[in-house]
């Protein structure tokens, strides 16, 4: 197998990736620094939580994005580009680009490895004053190595894993150049983050002073739990994670919804409600280097590719579901407010504030981005599609009322029965195709999904985390995680079909995002091409 050296890419993004925003996101220390307190460690700790997010690259990936025909809307330049037609991500113009987020995680994982070497160097009976700060590096190299698999690997299938291509992961400091590393298989790498969570979930504390939400707490390490079994299909264990955040009153902690709605519909009033540090919904906060909201909100910036009114009417924000009609709380839909400009492509909840670091002498900003990472909200839809999928049906349509409680204008409960009616070709709507979408796209996995109420339920919870989590990348693993067929879809400014260009289907290798291009450069092992012969289009231009 092929090798590179990891430092030769780390150290030309440490150069010119990391500089331009570590006044913003606060003063980065040297890994280099000598170490001997537990403050030391805590403040090496900032550096182990990466400053690019997936959020973009996977939106863009997703189907949560078409694109748009139309001269007044142009991308934001190659990146987007090729980020939306599944192509190896070559352009590092923008700040979001796949080396720079490659880059990002494996410079977290450094540091976060430096404190780990620290730590398990000392005598064994001194190693217990350190669990706190083990604990928080543990779990940020456990985060970031889960990042970048859910980036640029296929989805966790126990029958494929062992065959499937995994990432390097570092466990050392490297502190000469020429170390190499090789890729593993996708269960190495499950195995090693489950090694990190497990160590790290077990010495994670709570002590952060006024900053809790920035850091992996017990909870944000649960919630990081529940998602990380969800994906390694452990249910049962993801089940039990979720409920360790939840608690016996989940709804007393999740996001007031019917709140941020009734704010402003302005970016930076309802954006920084949906990331206030004093809601209980928001487990862990990050904060990012990142154009995404201003590609994804109201600027005339990268609206070729949008999520726009044709996804809202018949897949997402205003399309209906089992809970009734679709649309936000003006329609006595769900509890968002939704906003739209008929000058633009996109359709979006304004959860997104444009952040900016604002140089005065060049007349020049640095954007920035903070995202929920954890939330409480999207706990409680792991914990129910945990149970779907252990055949607790009753209970993960308890957790589903639980959110919409929440999430739905008039707390709309619904039943079984709603369910079973919505999702099916008689009474309620039929699988999507790309001339006649619907929220309700077929599941292609290698594990038996019971078609009678198994599956109704998950179409349930996929349709409602979709929305729930809409511009912050989650919607791409369920594609990748239940085979979910995708397509690119050209429209005019009418929301007219102009043509169907491509498609993702299941054996695809493009649901793995391509290794950055100065890594297979590098020499490490490329992700295989393979794309099926029923990628081919069915559907042509109008």
């Amino acid at each position: 197998m092929k090798r590179y050296n990891l430092y030769i890419i780390l150290t030309a993004f440490l150069a010119v990736g990391l500089s331009s925003c570590d006044k913003f996101l606060d003063e980065k220390p040297d890994n280099r620094m000598d170490l001997h307190s537990k403050e030391d460690l805590s403040r090496l700790l900032v550096d182990a939580y990466p400053i690019i997010s997936p959020a973009y690259i996977l939106e863009m990936r997703s189907d949560n994005t078409n694109e748009y025909h139309n001269t007044a809307w142009a991308s934001q330049g190659r990146f987007q580009e090729q980020a939306y037609n599944w192509e190896t991500m070559t352009d590092v113009s923008a700040n979001d680009n796949a080396r720079y987020l490659w880059d990002s995680n494996y410079h977290a994982i450094a540091a976060a490895n430096e404190v780990i070497k620290f730590v398990k160097g000392k005598a064994v009976g001194e190693q217990a004053q350190f669990d706190a700060q083990l604990g928080e590096a543990l779990l940020c190299r456990a985060y970031c190595m889960f990042v970048l698999a859910n980036t640029f690997c296929m989805a966790y299938d126990e029958a494929t894993a062992s065959q499937e291509l995994g990432l390097p992961y570092p466990l050392e400091p490297e502190s000469v150049v020429g170390v190499t590393y090789e890729r593993g298989t996708l269960a190495e790498l499950y195995q090693k983050i489950d090694n990190d969570l497990q160590e790290g979930l077990a010495k994670v504390k709570n002590d952060y002073g006024d900053t809790p939400k920035f850091h992996f707490t017990q909870q944000a390490g649960y919630a990081f739990a529940a998602r990380f079994y969800l994906y390694y299909r452990q249910y049962q264990k993801a089940k039990d994670y979720a409920g360790m955040v939840l608690g016996d009153a989940p709804a007393a902690k999740l996001r007031d919804w019917a709140y941020m709605a009734d704010l402003s519909r302005n970016a930076n009033v309802q954006g920084l409600e949906y990331i206030s540090t004093k809601s209980p919904a928001n487990l862990l906060l990050m904060l990012y280097n990142s154009y995404w909201p201003m590609v994804q909100g109201s600027y005339l910036y990268g609206k070729r590719y949008a999520h726009g009114q044709r996804l809202s009417n018949y897949e997402t924000l205003e399309c209906r579901g089992p809970w009734g009609a679709g649309g936000g709380k003006d329609s006595n839909g769900m509890n968002y407010a939704i906003w739209k400009n008929t000058g633009l492509s996109c359709v979006f909840i304004n959860k997104l504030a444009n952040l900016r670091e604002e140089d005065a002498a060049t007349n020049t900003f640095q954007p920035h981005m903070e995202l929920p990472v954890f939330s409480t909200d999207e706990t409680l839809l792991v914990r129910a599609e945990a149970k779907i999928m252990l055949g607790d049906y009753n209970g993960g349509l308890q957790d589903i009322n639980t959110e919409l409680t929440k999430f739905h204008s008039t707390a709309k409960q619904i039943s079984l029965g709603d369910v079973l009616s919505f999702y099916n070709d008689a009474t309620g709507v039929k699988y999507y195709t790309p001339l006649s979408p619907t929220p309700r796209k077929k599941l292609h996995t290698s594990f038996t999904i019971e078609s009678t109420r198994q599956e109704p339920l998950l179409q349930c919870v996929l349709q409602l985390r979709r929305l729930l989590t809409i511009g912050e990348g989650l919607r791409m693993q369920d594609v990748k995680r239940y085979g979910i067929k995708i397509y690119r879809i050209r429209l005019n400014e009418s929301q007219v079909v102009e043509a169907v260009t491509d498609s993702l289907v299941p054996g695809d290798s493009r649901y793995a995002a391509q290794l950055p291009s100065d890594v297979l450069s590098a020499g490490l092992q490329p992700n295989p091409v393979v794309i099926p012969a029923s990628s081919v289009v069915e559907y042509k231009a109008k």
